[in-house]
């Protein structure tokens, strides 16, 4: 998982991961903060551990949701809220709120019909 998280954000801030208490299961402690892959070797079929020193960034959401079909401003709108959800950095992940209010979600969600405060509440709250 921590690898498909890399392919598509790119790698952990290296303070996020001095902070992380299973950081060293998972990283080296040498400058790049080096991932340990544990793979199986194909021909002795026993774990193997891999460095992977520098993990670049392999796949976008954008990139990974345009291979289905549908509105590409509705995949950009997904693609966008996944991004700013999945930031490997918990500061800079976008909060409950800000999330309930983006494109993606304002736009697509269907909304209430007849509920109280309708469709001007949230205009008249600053929405």
């Amino acid at each position: 998982m921590l690898r498909a998280m890399m392919d598509v954000k790119g790698p952990f801030p290296r303070k996020m991961l001095k902070k992380g208490i299973f950081a060293e299961k998972h990283f080296e402690d040498d400058a790049n903060m080096s991932f340990a892959l544990l793979e199986e070797d194909p021909v002795t079929k026993m774990p193997v551990r891999r460095l992977i020193p520098n993990p670049t960034v392999k796949n976008s959401f954008a990139q990974l949701l345009s291979r289905s079909e549908g509105d590409r401003s509705r995949v950009a709108a997904l693609a966008d809220l996944l991004d700013r959800m999945m930031a490997l950095d918990p500061e800079k992940r976008i909060d409950p709120d800000a999330a309930l209010r983006h494109p993606f979600v304002r736009d697509y969600v269907p909304k209430k019909k007849g509920a109280a405060g309708g469709a001007g509440a949230g205009a008249a709250a600053g929405e």
